[in-house]
């Protein structure tokens, strides 16, 4: 069986990625002032972003043919790799015969276990129509025979809902397991929407996933935002103003409904003890619609002070944002100072826990103080 794993590799060209972002952003508008002006942006938004998905995978399969163009067999093996769909049901499974034995036996099951917690008062088995038969003729929807009947006299049933619900999150998680690029859509929705302000993936990834774990469903889009203050912040009270400012530019400049709950990040450096330096995560969330407003901070990285002192070395005495931190950040001195180490990810190289991680992980405490809060509104 041949499996296709993984998201589409044309779904992450930047412009397929741009055009998802204003798809989301549009959708969000719409929901909070149900317009019929926002619903057709909307709409055309969407228009565009398959559009813009069709030239993405023409590009791409051009692209392919243009490297393979004299090798006709990894031309066709890459091609067959991308196209040829998974098998989605087991040969022995594939005619109706077949289909209504299954049924069978899975309706009898249903039976033994009901009549042990209470019995259920239904018709026959589930059937599926034989070859000849006319499904839309022979179904009667409002009779207790058939499969509509069926499952209106088992849907009230504890146990058949328990594993009805099992089964549910186990075709989920196949489906995230084949293609992880899924569980963002899978586990979108409900009444939660946030909005991260940042446009890095590793970071508005870490939120979402956090949120969704705890909310169960949650929309979570990423929108940039820049704070007034130095490259590299330096102390708490720093820490929180740059993430405070992140939210309230997105505000200003008027790119998200002013009761939209935001979640900004800002990391910086503050001094514990003595000569002892560590980077710490600051992350705000501010919903001014039910007057909640947390904040948390992620575990501390230790730093070593040479490369604390080499990044005061470097900021001028007369930097003019010098009261809120330094010009360099700790990850351009690292990746100057270590081999193999970037920038943007250099606590994986430090401490083998990566950045994604750590913001995940205060993510969920947020989310969980904010779920907390939200009980008296929802109850």
């Amino acid at each position: 069986m041949k499996v296709v794993s993984g998201i589409s590799p044309w779904r992450n060209a930047q412009t397929v990625r741009s055009a998802r972002q204003l798809c989301l952003r549009a959708e969000r508008k719409w929901r909070k002032t149900q317009l019929h002006v926002h619903c057709d942006i909307y709409k055309e938004r969407i228009r565009n972003y398959h559009l813009t998905l069709k030239h993405a995978r023409e590009a791409f399969f051009a692209d392919v043919i243009n490297k393979n163009i004299n090798n006709a067999r990894a031309l066709f093996a890459t091609v067959d790799r991308i196209t040829n769909p998974p098998v989605t049901l087991p040969p022995e499974f594939q005619c109706i015969a077949a289909c209504n034995q299954f049924s069978s036996v899975v309706s009898n099951t249903i039976y033994k276990h009901s009549a042990v917690t209470g019995g259920l008062n239904t018709g026959s088995p589930i059937t599926f129509p034989e070859e000849d038969e006319d499904p839309r003729v022979s179904e009667d929807t409002t009779s207790p025979k058939g499969i509509w009947g069926f499952l209106k006299g088992v849907a009230g049933n504890p146990v058949v809902r328990n594993v009805l619900n099992k089964t549910k999150h186990s075709v989920e998680s196949m489906i995230t397991t084949l293609d992880p690029g899924m569980a963002p859509y899978i586990k979108s929705g409900g009444d939660i929407d946030i909005v991260v302000a940042s446009d890095k993936d590793m970071s508005v990834q870490a939120v979402r996933e956090a949120f969704q774990e705890v909310f169960g469903m949650a929309t979570v889009t990423g929108e940039p935002s820049q704070s007034n203050i130095a490259p590299q912040p330096v102390g708490y009270a720093a820490g929180a103003k740059g993430a405070q400012e992140r939210i309230d530019g997105l505000r200003r400049a008027g790119v998200i409904h002013e009761k939209q709950p935001v979640v900004a990040l800002e990391n910086f450096i503050a001094e514990l003890f003595p000569e002892k330096w560590f980077d710490i995560g600051c992350l705000i969330l501010e919903d001014p619609g039910h007057g909640i407003c947390v904040e948390v901070f992620t575990q501390a990285t230790p730093l070593t002070l040479e490369h604390i002192q080499q990044a005061h070395s470097l900021t001028p005495p007369d930097y003019s944002l010098r009261w809120s931190g330094l010009v360099v950040t700790v990850g351009e001195i690292l990746e100057r100072s270590l081999p193999n180490i970037s920038r943007t990810d250099w606590h994986k190289s430090v401490t083998g826990l990566s950045q994604h991680h750590i913001i995940q992980c205060a993510a969920k405490v947020l989310a969980g103080l904010y779920k907390q809060q939200l009980l008296p509104w929802t109850e």
